[in-house]
């Protein structure tokens, strides 16, 4: 097959051709003028990366693309992972289809797009590279206050307290950190705002991420980046600070969870769940969560950067145990990854004012309990396996000893 691929990344397209085993023969342009050029020419299929037409209105771009190409290619649009238009993407769709070109299902990177490709012409899975083996979990909300933070912090807890791996605990809620906050650190003024220039510049190191973030006084292996007050900054990072911030946060850490806003309209939530190994969509009973919230903004955002519902995992949070997570697994079309009492008020009370996560509260076993599954998923696939057994209760000494260290 004679391939034509416009792509300012040549680059990871010719890498992934040669698993082709010369089923493929590629020929790359780099810009917009230069593929139209080419498209009269007598390919097979042509590959265009939308970054090559940023500036063009999807009507004038299917019109030129169909009035150049050579009568016999195929076309396939690919939309890079710096597209938010969710209306751009559906005029474009339309329009493509209309004319028998086809347009993969979701934003990509470069490096996906390649594979992707790769897999829909040669029928040959192609790997994604990554920069370190560490797993990255996105946890987010469908609706407001479902928890996502909660999740996060306890998930973490218990990945390194019952594995020892190092875990970092990312707070890319931008709009409304809470990390800080619910877990009473001092952050010594450390914030995620002190690595934006190393982000921006692609600079940033494994060592300086982690001298970066905050230990967690009660276990050392847990590392908590901090937000900002300077909530108007959001909109500062860019898709290319986050991507460069998970490929960092791998080799940083064993796992990273990401705890991020449950809007998509900001690069720390959009490519926080697109670039994460594990997406859990914190969920509650309430009809304004699961039903709405978080329908609502499938529809009208993350269905265009091509996530279907297999692609995410839910968490039922506060649940009764009276059919919810049946109710909303039905509704959501996912599968749940675990199902998580609701406590009584003290406890989350004490969870947010005085900065107690339930993993060390005595009394919210049962919450803790239910969180272990959430962290052996993540844990296994970092390469330890957990105990999924109830941690034994501690001796009475301990207890007393754990309370006083809050005190």
């Amino acid at each position: 097959m004679k391939l034509l691929i416009g792509t300012p990344h040549p680059e990871a397209y010719l890498r992934f051709t040669d698993s082709s085993q010369g089923r493929l023969q590629v020929q790359t342009v780099s810009t917009g003028e230069q593929l139209l050029f080419r498209l009269a020419e007598p390919f097979d299929h042509a590959a265009i990366d939308l970054q090559l037409f940023a500036d063009w209105y999807p009507w004038d771009l299917i019109r030129e693309l169909n009035a150049h190409r050579e009568a016999h290619s195929a076309i396939t649009l690919i939309p890079d992972d710096k597209i938010y238009d969710s209306l751009y993407l559906e005029v474009l769709g339309r329009l493509a289809e209309a004319c028998g070109i086809t347009v993969l299902p979701r934003a990509l990177s470069a490096a996906e797009g390649a594979a992707l490709l790769l897999e829909s012409l040669a029928g040959t899975p192609a790997p994604i590279p990554r920069t370190g083996a560490g797993k990255v979990v996105a946890v987010w909300p469908a609706g407001s206050r479902d928890g996502a933070s909660t999740v996060a912090i306890n998930t973490a807890l218990a990945i390194a307290g019952r594995t020892g791996l190092r875990v970092g605990l990312l707070d890319l809620n931008l709009k409304n950190p809470t990390l800080s906050a619910n877990l009473n650190l001092e952050s010594g003024g450390k914030t995620n705002v002190k690595l934006r220039p190393r982000l921006q510049t692609r600079s940033l190191t494994p060592e300086e991420l982690r001298s970066g973030c905050v230990p967690y006084p009660r276990m050392k292996q847990v590392s908590v980046l901090p937000g900002t007050s300077r909530r108007d900054s959001a909109g500062d990072c860019t898709p290319e600070m986050i991507d460069h911030l998970l490929a960092i946060s791998r080799s940083a850490f064993d796992v990273t969870i990401l705890d991020l806003n449950g809007y998509p309209d900001n690069a720390a939530t959009i490519c926080g769940v697109r670039g994460a190994d594990f997406r859990w969509l914190v969920a509650t009973p309430r009809y304004d969560s699961y039903r709405t919230g978080w329908r609502e903004w499938y529809n009208s955002y993350w269905k265009y950067c091509g996530l279907a519902a297999s692609d995410i995992r839910f968490v039922l949070n506060r649940s009764s145990g009276k059919g919810e997570a049946a109710a909303a697994a039905s509704f959501l079309e996912m599968e749940p990854a675990a199902e998580l009492p609701e406590l009584p008020a003290g406890f989350g009370a004490r969870a947010v004012d005085e900065g107690i996560p339930f993993h060390d509260q005595a009394g919210a076993e049962p919450f803790r309990e239910a969180v272990v599954p959430l962290a052996a998923l993540a844990a296994s696939a970092a390469g330890a396996e957990m105990d999924l057994q109830p941690a034994r209760k501690k001796a009475l000494w301990q207890r007393i000893g754990s309370r006083l260290a809050w005190n």
